[in-house]
C-alpha cells in the first residue's frame, strides 16, 4: 500500500474526523508529519480540502482537533 506524509494540521484533523485513522507520526524539526495509507477516496478529500470542499460536523472537528494536537504535545522530543 502507498503512504501519503500530511503536515496540515486541519486536513489531518477533518481525515481523523472522517474516520481515517494515520499509521503513524513522526517529527521533522519543528513540524509533525502524519502518514495515512492512501487510496482514491484519500486523494480526493485533499484535494476536496485545498479546494474548500471538504465537510466535517464542527462540533466532531473540534473535539478531533483538540484530541490531534493533545496527541503532538504527547510526543517526545
Amino acid at each position: 500500500m502507498k503512504l501519503k506524509e500530511i503536515s496540515d494540521f486541519g486536513l489531518v484533523s477533518a481525515l481523523i474526523c472522517i474516520g481515517y485513522s494515520p499509521r503513524s507520526k513522526h517529527k521533522e524539526g519543528r513540524r509533525v508529519i502524519f502518514t495515512f495509507d492512501i487510496d482514491e477516496e484519500l486523494e480526493k478529500l485533499c484535494e476536496d480540502y485545498d479546494n474548500n470542499r471538504f465537510d466535517v460536523d464542527a462540533k466532531r472537528y473540534n473535539v478531533t482537533m483538540k484530541s490531534v494536537k493533545s496527541s503532538i504535545y504527547r510526543m517526545e522530543d
